[in-house]
């Protein structure tokens, strides 16, 4: 049942770090705008999960038939939880990125 709510989520999160950062490495296609461009893209998809995530959760909850917490409650949760993974997971594929793009992008090319 999870499956169906983090895959379109893990979706979600990919496509907005992606999009965001090769609409600005478009640019200027350096390695400082790569790796600038990788940075937005991880906060503002950070932020946008958090954002998502306050709208899923309660309809997973409801869905579960468990209680439903607070605003305030989930905010604090999203915060403090949702929004340091989707950091460091994103940092991390950005970093994998960084380090492969070069070498693969010749072979994408052709």
């Amino acid at each position: 049942m999870q499956e169906l709510i983090g895959v379109p989520l893990n979706f979600i999160a990919g496509a907005a770090l992606v999009g965001i950062s090769g609409w600005i490495y478009q640019v200027n296609k350096t390695r400082s705008t790569a790796a600038l461009a990788l940075a937005i893209g991880v906060l503002v998809s950070s932020v946008l999960m958090v954002a998502v995530n306050f709208t899923v959760y309660p309809l997973f909850c409801r869905l579960l038939f468990q209680r439903v917490p607070g605003a305030s409650e989930l905010s604090a949760v999203l915060w403090s939880a949702v929004f340091p993974f989707n950091l460091g997971k994103g940092f991390v594929d950005s970093f994998l990125v960084f380090l492969v793009y070069k070498k693969l992008g010749g072979l994408l090319k052709n």
